[in-house]
């Protein structure tokens, strides 16, 4: 089991925003999105790839 400092659950705006935050402001925690829908929006997905690694 993996342990994380923040765990954002929900994909959408904002939590892939959240997530860019965090990552820029504090690149030392470690961040997990979760998402329940099956169809999520891709471009939130490729708007964030270059900052978050799917877990």
């Amino acid at each position: 089991m993996s342990n994380y400092d923040v765990i954002i659950i929900g994909a959408g705006p904002g939590g892939i925003f959240a997530a860019y935050e965090l990552v820029e402001k504090a690149p030392e925690l470690k961040v997990a999105v979760f998402e329940a829908a099956i169809h999520w929006r891709r471009e939130n997905a490729q708007s964030m790839e270059r900052r978050l690694r799917a877990v």
